[in-house]
């Protein structure tokens, strides 16, 4: 009987050793699947990084739109990069963050332009990777296509775009790639407040598909970004923004809530142009992010250093 009593115990005691590793598996699967929404979310910006100076520049001289390119400077390849720090590279739970310097590279191609005098329209490919000096830090690699378009309504005081996206994001051994699509619609206003600065509230939304469907969501912005120009090469740049996004089912199953995030960040960035090409910048950058999942919920610190060639021809 005591034998069997034992033998009893042990496979309790197997089984309760099985739950706590499939638990530990579990928590350690949602939490790389919110880094993975975060790596998503970074490769866009870097896309949206290929015209950020000359719509700036251009904006600051006047122009409502996006950007006014020569006929024949539609044309632009482009290199950037990139070193700093962050106190949260993987974008989840404070308690979980391990902080890390990294060095990263951006490729990018493209064609911008102006159709029928009334349009800004282009396509641009980037290839970009981060690589963090922990091996443990969440290092990536992706490759994104944008297409976009855009004019200015109301007599030129409120700026309409839509843009369309897809890319493929991996892990820094180039490993099986998850595939992600996003398509969105924003509004925009600038307001000149000198003949140097300039104030750019924003409003618009996203919705995102990819291949993993848990990361499927829906994101609503609202932001105001404010352009100093404050000698003729030198620019500070100050952001603030408010996200909201909803997930369609992250892991509901599992989590048994409806992911819901709501994001605040700041941030502020201060380049020079070195010459027509070249611009060097430094930033640093504060995000909040609340949740109604325990694991996304965070704060994140990051400052870095970047130099961006650019060539239009």
């Amino acid at each position: 009987m005591k034998l069997y009593k034992l033998y009893i115990y042990g496979i309790a005691l197997g089984f309760w050793a099985q739950g706590l590793v499939a638990n530990a598996q579990t928590a350690t699967d949602l939490e790389n699947a919110v880094t993975t929404g975060s790596q998503f979310e970074q490769a866009q910006e870097n896309t949206a990084q290929t015209r950020k100076r000359t719509e700036t520049a251009t904006m600051l001289e006047g122009e409502p739109g996006v950007f006014i390119l020569k006929k024949n400077d539609i044309f632009v390849v482009g290199a950037a990069l990139g070193t700093g720090y962050s106190d949260n590279p993987g974008r989840t739970l404070d308690t979980n963050a391990k902080d890390a310097g990294y060095a990263s590279l951006a490729l990018s191609a493209g064609i911008n332009t102006r159709l029928d005098q009334q349009y800004d329209a282009g396509i641009n490919i980037v290839a970009s990777g981060t690589e963090y000096d922990r091996r443990d830090a969440p290092s990536y690699r992706n490759v994104i296509g944008n297409a976009y378009i855009g004019r200015p309504v109301l007599k030129g005081r409120v700026y309409l775009s839509a843009n369309a996206t897809a890319g493929v994001n991996t892990n820094r051994a180039f490993g099986r790639g998850t595939a992600f699509y996003a398509f969105g619609a924003n509004a925009s206003s600038v307001h000149k407040l000198s003949s140097t600065m300039i104030l750019r509230p924003t409003i618009g939304i996203t919705r995102q598909l990819s291949d993993q469907s848990e990361q499927n969501n829906t994101l609503v912005n609202v932001g105001a970004t404010l352009i100093w120009r404050l000698q003729e090469n030198w620019q500070a740049t100050g952001n603030l923004a408010y996200t909201h996004k909803s997930y369609d089912n992250f892991f509901e199953d599992v989590t048994f809530v409806s992911r819901k995030d709501d994001g605040y960040r700041a941030g502020i960035t201060v380049s020079r142009r070195i010459n027509k090409d070249t611009d060097i910048s430094l930033s640093l950058d504060y995000s909040n992010v609340k949740s109604t999942f325990f694991l996304s919920r965070y704060t994140a610190l990051d400052g870095g250093l970047r130099v961006k060639i650019s060539k239009r021809f």
